[in-house]
């Protein structure tokens, strides 16, 4: 039974629900993630996008509605695109070492909640 669930734990990772929003994200972007996690049930709940020269993020990161924490600390990033703000499921954002300008830095330094309000006001 244990071999069963470890062949289904990889087949959801490989085909899982998120699988076809990730590929096409890092296809926009050009680069791979350093780091990506999957629950239990195939959806991604870790993106590391640090440090890996991006000046941007595309939109359809907000597709990713499982996602519980995303690191794109140490990029050029001076703005996060409004769709973030969808990710109801998100606790941990990493933003450090950014040139952020939208969200403001005053929005950044209070935290994932209110960088998230901030963004949902922003569609």
């Amino acid at each position: 039974m244990g071999l069963f669930k470890q062949a289904m734990g990889l087949f959801k990772k490989l085909f899982g629900p998120d699988r076809k929003i990730l590929i096409a994200l890092t296809a926009r972007l050009g680069v791979k993630p350093r780091e990506v996690e999957y629950d239990d049930r195939g959806h991604l709940i870790l993106l590391d996008l640090s440090e890996l020269k991006l000046t941007q993020l595309p939109p359809e990161i907000g597709q990713l509605s499982n996602l519980k924490e995303l690191r794109v600390f140490l990029n050029p990033l001076t703005e996060l695109p409004a769709t973030i703000g969808q990710l109801r499921n998100l606790k941990k954002l990493f933003l450090n070492g950014n040139p952020l300008q939208t969200p403001p830095p005053e929005i950044v330094q209070q935290g994932t909640q209110a960088i998230l309000a901030y963004l949902r006001g922003l569609q």
